[in-house]
C-alpha cells in the first residue's frame, strides 16, 4: 500500500494497538510511527533555552523607547472655560485672572500604564 510493504504496515498497525490499515501505512510514510516518545520534553527544554537568552518579543514590540517624562501643566478646561466667560460677561480682558489647571494627584496602579504611546 502507497509504497509500503504489506509487512511494514502490518507490524505498525500491531505495534501501535488500535490503528486502521491506512492510518499505519501514513504513520510508516511519514516516519510518525518511530518517532521520539520523549519529543514534548525535548522541544520543551529548547524553548526555554531560547526564552532564557534574550527579552521577549512583546517586551521589545511594546517598550521599544524609552518611556517620556510628562511635563508642563494640564489646564481644567471646564474650568478655564467657565473663567473666559465669567470675564467677557463683566468685561475684563481674557487674560485677567488665573488659568486653572489640573494638580497631578501622585502615582498610582495605573499611572504609568498610557506613557508609552
Amino acid at each position: 500500500m502507497f509504497g509500503s510493504d504489506g509487512e511494514t504496515i502490518a507490524s505498525t498497525a500491531s505495534s501501535l494497538g488500535n490503528v486502521s490499515p491506512g492510518e499505519a501505512a501514513l504513520l510508516t510514510q511519514t516516519g510518525a510511527a518511530n518517532a521520539s516518545p520523549d519529543i514534548r520534553a525535548t522541544v520543551d527544554n529548547e524553548t526555554r533555552t531560547l526564552d532564557t537568552k534574550s527579552p521577549s518579543f512583546t517586551d521589545q514590540v511594546l517598550f521599544w523607547k524609552e518611556p517620556v517624562p510628562v511635563s508642563g501643566t494640564m489646564v481644567d478646561a471646564p474650568a478655564e472655560q467657565k473663567r473666559i466667560q465669567e470675564n467677557a460677561a463683566q468685561g475684563n480682558p481674557v487674560t485677567y485672572g488665573n488659568t486653572p489647571i489640573i494638580e497631578p494627584r501622585g502615582d498610582s496602579w495605573y499611572s504609568g500604564l498610557f506613557n508609552w504611546f
